[in-house]
């Protein structure tokens, strides 16, 4: 199944709010252009799931606000060891404002590209059981099997995979299970990562797994582009940019650059000039900025 059409990043977070709740009917994929903010999306809807399950049932009365996970009371969404999970790494990295230290869904980001397939589908091995010796398989362990765990796992850089790694994914998007342990009925799944034109060397994936998934091809907005950098604080001088020189954010993706106008690298500019200081026109040019 496919969205016609490319959406907006703002449309495709409000379509994967609903796609993702639990129990989960179909596994979104998201498609587009290397650094336009689709892996930042899944770190907006972990604190968003939250405030979805957020009532007496899902949490079970659990009524903590602490930012700090294991706080909170078993089966509530905000409960989840911090081992694994994207976000609690992310603040315990930078230091994030308070506003952004909200109990949130766990989030483990897993970038396709960095495991063979052994390490997706499970290392076999021998145990012994009623004095037999039997084969077994053991599951990587940021496989979430918890049913009292709300999660998201999300398969990024998925088209820029190995083809074995991706059939070996292809288990967990379309049975949600490794071999004889099951995906958590709370955890939801969804995969990303490059088109055709995208620039990058990706590798088609399969007939079957294609037909399971429901894609979403995403595009850049100005408008979403600059209520992103005044959510996060990027430098005013960089969202003025690019308010006022809107074809310096869209420029024909080339390959061959090394680098070139996206999100992510304007937010890494706007935090580099944040730790140096060199915030005069002479080092905006140098590094590109109209």
């Amino acid at each position: 199944m496919s969205i016609d059409g490319k959406v907006r990043i703002s449309e495709a977070k409000v379509m994967l709010a609903e796609l993702l709740l639990v129990p989960q009917l179909g596994c979104p994929f998201i498609t587009g252009q290397p650094g336009i903010g689709k892996s930042e999306i899944m770190v907006e809807l972990a604190f968003d799931m939250y405030k979805a399950y957020e009532h007496p049932k899902a949490c079970k009365g659990c009524k903590s606000n602490d930012g700090n996970p294991e706080s909170h009371e078993r089966g509530c969404p905000g409960h989840h060891s911090p081992v694994f999970c994207d976000v609690c790494k992310l603040h315990a990295q930078d230091k994030l404002t308070d506003g952004q230290w909200a109990p949130h869904v766990r989030l483990k980001d897993i970038r396709l590209t960095h495991f063979d397939p052994i390490e997706i589908k499970g290392l076999s091995g021998g145990i012994e059981v009623n004095g037999q010796n039997v084969t077994t398989v053991f599951i990587p362990d940021w496989i979430p099997t918890d049913h009292e765990e709300y999660s998201i796992l999300f398969l990024d850089e998925f088209t820029l995979a190995p083809k074995p790694v991706q059939d070996s994914a292809l288990q967990i998007v379309h049975d949600r299970r490794i071999h004889n342990a099951t995906i958590s009925k709370r955890c939801a799944i969804v995969c990303a990562g490059n088109g055709e034109n995208d620039g990058a060397n990706i590798v088609r994936l399969s007939g079957p797994l294609n037909n399971r998934l429901l894609h979403i091809e995403v595009e850049l907005s100005l408008d979403d582009f600059l209520a992103y950098g005044r959510r996060k604080g990027l430098r005013p001088e960089i969202l003025g940019a690019c308010e006022h020189f809107p074809e310096f954010l869209f420029p024909d993706f080339d390959r061959d650059k090394k680098a070139q106008p996206t999100p992510r690298t304007l937010a890494m500019l706007s935090r580099l000039v944040d730790r140096t200081g060199k915030d005069d026109e002479s080092t905006f040019r140098r590094l590109g900025v109209p």
